[in-house]
């Protein structure tokens, strides 16, 4: 199979933002934490930030280039490039990094871009075979946790729902 320059262009740029992605945070901004006050302040790190431009970055190459859907025609081979050679080491990391919030602290943005390229995943038949056996797991133990609300957000949106709605 013939491979574009143009694609071959592209594999330096996914090893730069995967391994900005799993780069180690210095532990007194990933160490797990609960308290709102440090989660934004914690958020606002260089580093967070960083990993947040990467994760959005890795999550939008794949949802336009991984994603069958989206397939044009005139594109069909760059595609078919990008599904075989990024598709599962991006979703590889992405869980990497969702899965260490059981333990320590990750950016909120970087943990919600994490969450959306795992349900682009999904759409993925080569990556979807991947995720299979950790559904349950990202279901369980990240997605409705995060999504539950709590006694103190019921008492935030009771007292200040414009502060609720902010957060």
């Amino acid at each position: 199979m013939f491979i574009d320059p143009q694609a071959q262009a592209l594999q330096p740029w996914m090893d730069f933002f995967l391994h900005l992605l799993k780069l180690d945070i210095q532990p007194e901004l990933s160490s797990f934490t609960d308290v709102q006050e440090q989660i934004e302040a914690r958020d606002k790190a260089i580093q967070w930030k960083i990993k947040a431009i990467a994760s959005k970055t890795t999550y939008r190459l794949l949802s336009k280039y991984g994603n069958p859907s989206y397939m044009k025609e005139e594109l069909q081979g760059f595609h078919k490039y990008f599904q075989e050679t990024f598709s599962q080491r991006i979703l590889e990391v992405h869980l990497n990094l969702m899965f260490a919030r059981k333990q320590s602290f990750v950016g909120s943005k970087c943990l919600n871009f994490n969450i959306k390229t795992v349900t682009c995943c999904i759409k993925i038949p080569r990556t979807l075979e991947v995720l299979k056996p950790f559904i349950e797991n990202i279901m369980y133990e990240t997605v409705i946790p995060i999504m539950m609300v709590s006694q103190k957000d019921q008492n935030l949106f009771y007292d200040d729902p414009v502060e609720f709605i902010r957060k």
